[in-house]
C-alpha cells in the first residue's frame, strides 16, 4: 500500500525522466529540452534536476536567456518560463501536471484524448505492478478528487480530520472507521499529524 503526497517525490526525492511521449512534429530530445527551457538551471527542486540531467548537453541551453519565471505552485501546478533566443525572437515555455499543460496548450480534441490516454496509461503502470496508491493532500478533496480522475486513480478521498477527529489515535478508531480507511482512494485537507495516523491505520489492518 503506497501512501503518497499528491505533489511529492518518492524514493529519496531522486528521480529519473523515462522515455518522452511527443506529439505533433516534435522529436525525443526537443520535449526534453522545451522542459529545460521552462526549468531554472540553479534549481535544487528535484523534478527540475531529473530534467537537466536527461539532456544530452546542457550546452545548448547557452543561447537561450529567461527573461521572466513563474515558479511552480500548488494552484497553476506548472511553471513558466518566458525565454528569448540568440536571434531575439521571444517564446513561451512550460512544464507542469497534465492538466495545467492542457489548458495552456489547448489542443484539438482528438490530440486532448490522446493526451488524457497516455496520461491514463502511464497512471495504470503502477496499479498493474499490484501497488495500491492512496493519494495523501493537504488541498481540499475536491481538488484531489479531479487530479485523482485525470491520473486514473480512484476518486473516493476522504477528509483526514474528519476520521481522525480531535486528533483521536489509531487504537481509539473502531473496527468501521478502519475499513473506511482501507476502502478510500486517498485523504484530502491533511496535515502533518495525519500522516503517520492514517499508515497506522492501514498497518493495523494488516497492510505493509
Amino acid at each position: 500500500m503506497l501512501c503518497s503526497d499528491k505533489t511529492g517525490t518518492l524514493t529519496q526525492n531522486k528521480l529519473t525522466v523515462q522515455k518522452p511521449i511527443p506529439f505533433g512534429s516534435f522529436k525525443d530530445q526537443e520535449v526534453l529540452f522545451c522542459a529545460a527551457l521552462a526549468t531554472q538551471r540553479s534549481s535544487e527542486d528535484a523534478i527540475d534536476i531529473a530534467v537537466l540531467n536527461a539532456l544530452q548537453t546542457s550546452a545548448a541551453l547557452d543561447g537561450f536567456k529567461q527573461t521572466a519565471f513563474t515558479p511552480f505552485d500548488p494552484v497553476s501546478k506548472r511553471t513558466l518560463a518566458t525565454v528569448v533566443d540568440s536571434s531575439g525572437k521571444t517564446s513561451h515555455y512550460a512544464k507542469g501536471a497534465p492538466q495545467a499543460i492542457s489548458t495552456l496548450a489547448k489542443p484539438n480534441q482528438q490530440i486532448l484524448e490522446r493526451y488524457q490516454s497516455e496520461v491514463a496509461a502511464l497512471a495504470a503502470e503502477a496499479q498493474a505492478l499490484g501497488l495500491n496508491v492512496k493519494m495523501v493532500t493537504g488541498d481540499d478533496v475536491a481538488i484531489g478528487d479531479q487530479i485523482a480522475s485525470e491520473l486514473g486513480m480512484g476518486a473516493h478521498l476522504l477528509v483526514a480530520s474528519d476520521v481522525f477527529k480531535g486528533g483521536v489515535k489509531v487504537e481509539a478508531l473502531p473496527q468501521s472507521v478502519l475499513e473506511a480507511v482501507e476502502r478510500a482512494d486517498g485523504f484530502g485537507r491533511v496535515f502533518p499529524e495525519h500522516k503517520y495516523e492514517i499508515v497506522k491505520a492501514l498497518q493495523s489492518v494488516g497492510h505493509i
